[in-house]
């Protein structure tokens, strides 16, 4: 490859610098045999920015601030608004890059002109060895997420395939610029939860493909920022699980779909209501109320 194609890396940070620091750190390392990039901090309305500490530290990263918090969807889409790259790498805060990461992607990205994005091999900070995503099924018709290959198995090798997969995993991902003109920018309406999933529909609908590249290996932590039952996660992911099946299911598999999520929730809010959790029951009745407004 002669000429490298510019590369824009975007990540978002809220409330969360030291974490922020630790990707960039890793990045340091990793992009050194591939110089052509612009790195992209968006602060999404932290309490305390995190600006004055990157500057001091990494005076080369740019660093865009926004006074509210938009969420995940809303920071990536601010940074993709004022990014160069003719592919744009997404990448979570919670997560540490391996060496020489960006260049499988990249050239994957070259060889195959229907991919729209590449998807990175990922694996836990926590235990390095295991992996978290190498691939995906399609979504579930029922349960609208899909299943993530490789999920919980120790890396020798065995999901080593590259090749076509269904959906990406958001905390790490190449996309291809014109994929983004055609399909839009990630669907902010989703905030936290889903808006990767949604994304790919709409860049498969464009006419793209995603492709996943066992040879780029990043370290995600996950759930660094909320409690894994906290109520805000219970309102997002009931909410958005909803939404992606009034988006993206049809004809009677919608209704079938409808109808089973609804039942989950109301069983759900039972096992809340019954456990004394009332901010998760509040949590579940709140993103069934969102539905019932917005219609």
């Amino acid at each position: 490859m002669t000429t490298l194609p510019f590369v824009s890396i975007i990540t978002v940070n809220y409330n969360q610098t030291a974490v922020t620091c630790d990707l960039l750190d890793s990045l340091t390392v990793s992009v050194t045999c591939y110089s052509h990039i612009e790195i992209i901090v968006v602060d999404n309305g932290s309490q305390h920015s995190c600006e004055p500490v990157i500057k001091r530290k990494y005076p080369h990263i740019r660093v865009i601030s926004s006074e509210t918090n938009l969420g995940i969807a809303g920071g990536v889409n601010l940074g993709l608004r004022q990014a160069r790259g003719e592919y744009f790498m997404l990448l979570d805060n919670d997560t540490k890059v391996a060496p020489g990461f960006l260049l499988p992607l990249v050239k994957a990205m070259q060889q195959h002109s229907d991919v729209g994005i590449c998807a990175a091999k990922i694996r836990s900070s926590d235990q390095p060895d295991y992996i978290q995503f190498a691939g995906s099924t399609p979504i579930h018709p029922l349960r609208m997420a899909p299943e993530l290959i490789g999920n919980g198995h120790k890396d020798e090798g065995q999901f080593d395939q590259a090749g076509y997969t269904h959906c990406v995993h958001g905390a790490a991902l190449l996309v291809r610029r014109d994929a983004v003109n055609k399909a839009g920018m990630m669907p902010e309406e989703y905030f936290l939860y889903f808006q990767e999933l949604d994304w790919c529909e709409r860049i498969k609908q464009a006419g793209y493909r995603i492709y996943f590249v066992p040879e780029s290996v990043v370290f995600h932590k996950g759930s660094v920022s909320l409690s894994k039952s906290s109520a805000f996660q219970v309102y997002y992911k009931t909410r958005n699980r909803i939404l992606l099946a009034r988006r993206w299911r049809r004809g009677m598999g919608r209704w079938i779909t409808l109808s089973y999520l609804c039942l989950v929730t109301f069983r759900d809010i039972l096992v809340y209501t019954y456990a004394g959790k009332t901010p998760q029951r509040i949590g579940c009745w709140e993103a069934v109320k969102w539905h019932l407004v917005h219609r």
